[in-house]
């Protein structure tokens, strides 16, 4: 089924529904920006990397591996395993978007967020999938990540010990609401800490540039196995 890519209603609709998560996206982003600065990247260069990736997961993912000199493969290979979920994300509007001219259907999908999806799902589920409605959503996370990136970066300058005021704390406390928002029943558990596990022995005892990589990997692989089990208990 094809929908009008932009009607009034969706971007209406997206720009209301959308203010917690956009709340949310703009903690993170004040997050990045204290990280941002705390490892040495000027702030020309993280808003360039705030603008053109818009991924916050694959941005600390990249900076926590910033070093000289730069580990360009274990950054790409950690920011490209962490971005996955989005060609999955993407695939499953490909049904609703179907005429759409291609420009358009790119422009709305770099706006495209883990929670605005959801949302919008939710809404194709229940017969109102307007598509206006993740370009308005989208956009208002996008601009709430930008000022809050550069309020971030400008806090992690000036403030020397980020640690003494509880800063560096929004982080760990962002991740740690976002994975428990992913937990849905106690089978959930197995990918989680295998993929906790085995990043911390990697970061320990083997590399401190694949560390993400292979926890991405190995929690991916979690899944894997534990997906047909259940399919054979449910049949």
């Amino acid at each position: 089924m094809v929908h009008d890519p932009i009607t009034r209603e969706g971007l209406r609709s997206g720009a209301v529904e959308i203010v917690p998560g956009a709340l949310a996206t703009f903690a993170f982003g004040l997050a990045f920006g204290v990280y941002a600065a705390q490892h040495g990247l000027t702030f020309g260069l993280a808003l360039f990397m705030n603008t053109a990736m818009a991924a916050g997961t694959a941005q600390f993912a990249a900076v926590a591996l910033w070093h000289e000199p730069l580990p360009w493969l274990a950054m790409i290979a950690a920011s490209v395993a962490v971005n996955l979920r989005f060609t999955l994300m993407s695939a499953t509007l490909r049904p609703y978007w179907g005429g759409v001219p291609a420009w358009r259907a790119y422009l709305s999908f770099f706006f495209l967020y883990d929670s605005n999806w959801a949302q919008l799902m939710r809404r194709h589920v229940d017969g109102r999938g307007e598509n206006g409605y993740l370009l308005s959503s989208g956009a208002f996370m996008f601009v709430l990540w930008e000022i809050g990136m550069i309020g971030g970066y400008q806090l992690g300058v000036m403030v020397a010990e980020p640690g003494r005021f509880g800063i560096d704390f929004i982080l760990p406390a962002f991740l740690a609401t976002t994975t428990a928002s992913l937990w849905r029943r106690r089978s959930d558990y197995l990918p989680l800490v295998v993929a906790a596990l085995v990043a911390v022995l990697c970061r320990r005892y083997v590399s401190v540039e694949f560390y993400i990589l292979a926890g991405a990997l190995a929690g991916s692989l979690a899944v894997l196995v534990r997906r047909p089990r259940e399919d054979g208990n449910a049949a």
